[in-house]
């Protein structure tokens, strides 16, 4: 597909396995806000919560790996301009490369939106692990493209054993357009709502192994399938259980929402479903709205997305 103006898109799970590809206006996001609140409210679930947890100063870099070798080397410039984010506050790289933030790390993760023009080398995301202060990305040139965007969109892959034809198939149609991107929004698994955790960590390994050779970067968001646990009579899973809800897909996919920059365009990704109790709905939470403002405050007057 191609499609320059095409700027926000939702994995919508109100409905199971439906997703999708939008497009959106700042306005029409304002009149969506809801103040509901999960009944069990957890901060690694994305829910509005009052506890306050302790900060910490992260800091780094965002660099031009020219050697492609995954660390910065002596000559290796830094990138200015780039958004640092932890899923809540947002700031921006100075003249050297150089960002540093000061975070709760609700969610556990700091992602840079990738700038126009560049690729990630490895991920565009990392986990902090505890006693972490410093997370560096690093950025290579993208290819030229003449000033035409071309992504292919794909959902519902529902991997499982059974279903790796499909995405056989699709890595063949990526191998043979080269876009400049792929998006999977939504229903990456078969299910991990109502299996143990043995299981539904199969489902995501495999769609790790099955992705990993994509060659484009590669973005995802979740769907319903992909929200660990949560139908506790059926799947055994404790609320306690430190992968429960959001948090696996965290674990093996990263931030749940974010941004990146390609063809001119700012590209938003959002998480729709969200949980209350054992179940789940169709919603944008309040996190992600009071980000969502913040990403789009640094982004440049003119910039469509």
């Amino acid at each position: 597909m191609t499609c320059p103006r095409l700027a926000l898109w939702m994995a919508v799970a109100c409905l199971p396995g439906a997703s999708g590809v939008i497009s959106a206006h700042p306005a029409a996001l304002h009149g969506t806000r809801d103040t509901r609140v999960a009944h069990e409210v957890r901060s690694r679930q994305g829910s509005a919560s009052t506890i306050r947890q302790p900060q910490r100063t992260i800091g780094g870099v965002v660099y031009l790996d020219r050697n492609a070798n995954g660390r910065r080397d002596t000559g290796e410039p830094g990138v200015p301009g780039v958004a640092v984010s932890d899923q809540d506050s947002v700031v921006v790289t100075g003249a050297d490369g150089a960002y540093r933030l000061t975070s709760a790390l609700r969610t556990g993760i700091v992602f840079a939106s990738i700038p126009d023009g560049y690729r990630q080398k490895g991920a565009f995301w990392a986990t902090v692990v505890d006693g972490a202060t410093t997370v560096d990305f690093a950025l290579q040139r993208a290819p030229a493209r003449g000033g035409r965007l071309t992504f292919v969109h794909a959902s519902d892959t529902h991997i499982a054993p059974a279903s790796v034809g499909r995405m056989q198939r699709l890595r063949a149609l990526v191998d043979s357009l080269r876009p400049d991107f792929v998006l999977i929004t939504g229903d990456l698994v078969r299910d991990a709502l109502r299996v143990g955790e043995v299981e539904a960590r199969g489902y995501y390994d495999l769609f790790q192994e099955q992705v990993a050779p994509v060659p484009v970067p590669l973005y995802t968001v979740p769907g319903n399938h992909e929200i660990f646990g949560i139908e506790r009579d059926r799947s055994g899973v404790a609320a306690d259980h430190p992968l429960y809800g959001r948090t696996m897909y965290r674990h093996y996919r990263g931030p749940d929402y974010y941004s990146f920059n390609a063809g001119g365009v700012h590209f938003v990704a959002l998480n729709t479903v969200d949980i209350d109790d054992t179940r789940y709905y169709g919603h944008v939470d309040s996190f992600q709205l009071a980000w969502l403002e913040r990403d789009l405050a640094v982004v440049p007057a003119g910039t469509p997305w």
